[in-house]
């Protein structure tokens, strides 16, 4: 059969295609190798369970790499993973060595963990395919085994399994389709006689190989070919039609495959682990393409490097004002930090999404590749309460706001309004391998990251104008439905302004007046409160038309919040 070399190309015939990638497990990432036929249509493929580590055994088993291989010379696909502690999945020994970690887990029986991270691996194999069987070799074969139990799957492959020493009496379940092959020779785990195997488990399709031990090295299709044979001939998805969309996507998988030695670009080690030493928003940016740019032009990209706050901070030396803009994780324990490194960035992509080497976010990987650990959060991102983590005086008035608007409708998040939806895929296409990324990927609803106005499609629902008639001029009344105070925020100049343009009958200007609202002089209009200011108007005024703004500061633009007009009696 081909293999892939480490550049990617293959000598010789091509039978199948290998990438590698990461799945997020119950405790952290594990690592996965997938392969598949190298025409990319397949539908169906299975799940392959590892040997234990305590005898060195991975997912690049002699076993378990015959097995994948043979799959996919069957037109199957073929996903293998490795457990927690073993290779480059999560490690959780707290500096245990790993070989005791795995020998407590022998020893007390106790291998649940182990089979929470078996769920997950199963969860994404049936993202990516059909899964036809389970299939494990040794300690896997029992791993493969409790999968089918929980999870109602029909077939099961036990190759070599330890008869012994775990039980395996659910293979005698006549509901299941069992293949089982045992080595007569095998002296880790030596095996009853053959008709007691055939009389202890009546139903399974049975291959005792009375000369092979437990490694079968150099002999491993005597293995594997009994042990998929219950495969052949089951009833198949078909491959979709040619030039349909489904065929573009399996296709791309051969190319991605080849591809991959490029991935680097969105590397595990780069991006998640190597934490804030090593990573930037440029290469989040590198695959994260419209996020970035969205950040780019934000407050947040220039929290730490506009002139308006070095200005008011004596060049960025007020330590107290530093932890927000220029922040460590969120998830550091305790108060947030200021980092060390890269602080011109401002509020950055690590900031809010870097949690112990696996980024965090409101969605699972998309994907068919994990290019670096995800771990799903969704609650946190949709809470105002992240916002808040900074912006607390806002966020204060937000709490204290009421829960149903004016419109009737619940009360908005700070995301509901600040980070305007978008319909996309997380990542976007910069190169022919992102693009092979991409084109595997479902658009998903998400929110932008302007951090700005955007979200409100009428800025004139923040807030209602109305005038009244009065001696000498006219009352403006400004109501505020926004979920904070208007203005809001803690510094610098908060302020919003009514702009009045007093006109005779012929529309002449005859002069302007101004009426402020702002933070500093404690003249804010609360959330859902009402503000009322007699305006005097100059002899002749026919009309006065009223503009309530929000004026541009350093950074920003100016923004109109509401028009009215009042004519002279």
């Amino acid at each position: 059969m081909g293999e892939l070399d480490a550049d990617g190309g293959v000598p010789g015939a091509e039978t199948f295609h290998e990438t590698r990638g990461v799945v997020r497990g119950p405790a952290g990432s594990l690592e996965t190798l997938l392969t598949w036929p190298a025409d990319g249509e397949a539908r169906d493929g299975i799940l392959i369970c590892s040997p234990s580590p305590l005898l060195g055994g991975d997912m690049e088993n002699n076993v378990t790499e015959a097995l994948a291989r043979a799959a996919a010379a069957r037109g199957l696909a073929a996903l293998r993973w490795n457990y927690r502690n073993v290779g480059r999945s999560h490690d959780d020994t707290d500096g245990q060595p790993r070989f005791e970690w795995w020998n407590a887990r022998q020893e007390a029986g106790d291998y649940g963990c182990v089979l929470e991270d078996a769920q997950a691996a199963l969860a994404h194999a049936g993202g990516l395919f059909q899964v036809a069987a389970v299939v494990g070799y040794s300690f896997g074969a029992w791993i493969a085994l409790q999968l089918a139990r929980r999870n109602g799957l029909r077939r099961v492959a036990a190759v070599l399994p330890p008869l012994g020493r775990l039980d395996f009496d659910d293979l005698a379940d006549d509901s299941l389709e069992v293949s089982l092959v045992v080595g007569g020779a095998d002296v880790l785990d030596p095996p009853p006689p053959e008709c007691v195997v055939r009389d202890r488990f009546p139903a399974a399709r049975l291959t005792y190989l009375a000369d092979c031990d437990h490694f079968v090295l150099g002999r491993e299709e005597l293995a594997v070919e009994p042990a998929l044979a219950l495969l052949d001939g089951f009833d198949r998805h078909e491959p979709p039609p040619r030039g349909s969309a489904g065929r573009a996507r399996l296709a791309s998988l051969a190319l991605l495959a080849v591809l991959a030695s490029s991935l680097a670009g969105c590397s595990y080690d780069d991006v998640a682990q190597g934490g804030i030493e090593r990573s930037s928003p440029e290469r989040c940016g590198q695959c994260h393409v419209e996020v970035y740019a969205e950040w780019s032009s934000s407050g947040h990209a220039r929290a730490y490097s506009a002139d308006s706050f070095a200005a008011v901070t004596a060049d960025q030396s007020f330590a107290r004002c530093l932890p927000c803009h220029a922040p460590d994780s969120i998830y550091t324990a305790g108060a947030l930090e200021t980092r060390d490194v890269r602080r011109a960035h401002g509020v950055d992509c690590i900031a809010c999404h870097l949690s112990d080497g696996v980024l965090v976010g409101p969605f699972s990987q998309r994907g068919l590749v994990d290019p670096h650990p995800v771990r799903q959060d969704e609650p946190t991102y949709r809470r105002s309460d992240l916002c808040g983590i900074c912006h607390e005086q806002t966020f204060e008035q937000w709490r204290a706001a009421p829960e149903i608007a004016h419109d009737g409708d619940a009360k908005p998040t700070c995301q509901a309004c600040h980070m305007p939806p978008v319909q996309r895929t997380l990542t976007q296409a910069t190169g022919a391998t992102s693009a092979l990324i991409v084109a595997l990927e479902d658009a998903v609803p998400q929110r932008q990251h302007r951090f700005d106005l955007g979200g409100l499609q009428d800025l004139g629902s923040a807030t209602s104008l109305s005038v009244t008639a009065s001696p000498g001029g006219f009352v403006l009344q400004l109501e505020n439905h926004l979920p904070h105070s208007l203005p809001t925020g803690q510094f610098g100049s908060r302020i919003v302004l009514a702009r009045i343009d007093f006109q005779d009958a012929e529309g002449r200007s005859l002069g302007r007046g101004v009426e402020h609202w702002s933070v500093r002089r404690g003249t804010a209009v609360p959330a859902g409160g009402t503000d009322r200011r007699t305006v005097l108007v100059p002899a002749g005024t026919a009309r006065a038309v009223v503009e309530l703004l929000r004026p541009r500061r350093p950074g920003s633009i100016e923004l109109t919040l509401g028009q009215i007009t009042w004519r002279a009696p």
